[in-house]
């Protein structure tokens, strides 16, 4: 078994009781701390092409949604897919989820996206720099990813950084 496999597995027996955490307003440290300053980096998505990676049950993916984004959400998780998918049903912004591995992104044409986010979930994936690589084959010319991860995952990596790969552009921030 791949550990992606392994996490996706872990994810979804733990997605009944995330979801009641991030939907009942319990997440006080995503509302309060770290999406201001994410969603600040990000800056304006309207009419942006947007991939959501690890998008988990979908909750940052709707906030793209409804800032204008068309927007698609990713996740090795089946379980917090499926609620994602429940909660489009239930309030209709055009997101289109897929149960996806982070290092195989092939349903994806080259240069399609203007934005890839990933909020708290690099840590999640074992290949982080195969994933990465992925990012920045979606990612069209002049386009930006924004990683947005606890600050002592990574340490190689300053906890705010823009890295230039051509004319794409990734924000490290934590």
């Amino acid at each position: 078994m791949r550990k992606s496999e392994s996490i996706g597995r872990e994810w979804d027996d733990a997605s009944e009781s995330w979801v009641d955490f991030v939907r009942r307003g319990k997440d006080y440290y995503r509302d309060e701390l770290n999406n201001p300053p994410f969603f600040e980096l990000i800056g304006e998505v309207k009419g942006k092409a947007i991939l959501d990676l690890a998008c988990g049950e979908g909750y940052n993916t709707r906030i793209l949604a409804k800032k204008g984004g068309k927007v698609i959400g990713i996740d090795i998780s089946r379980k917090l897919i499926e609620f994602a998918r429940q909660e489009e049903e239930r309030e209709r912004l055009n997101i289109r989820y897929y149960v996806m591995d982070a290092c195989r992104m092939d349903k994806f044409r080259e240069n399609g996206f203007d934005l890839v986010t990933c909020f708290m979930a690099l840590q999640d994936i074992r290949n982080y720099e195969k994933a990465v690589s992925q990012l920045a084959r979606v990612l069209n010319n002049g386009g930006e990813i924004c990683l947005f991860h606890p600050p002592s995952v990574f340490r190689d990596h300053d906890s705010e950084r823009k890295e230039d790969w051509g004319n794409r552009t990734i924000f490290w921030g934590g």
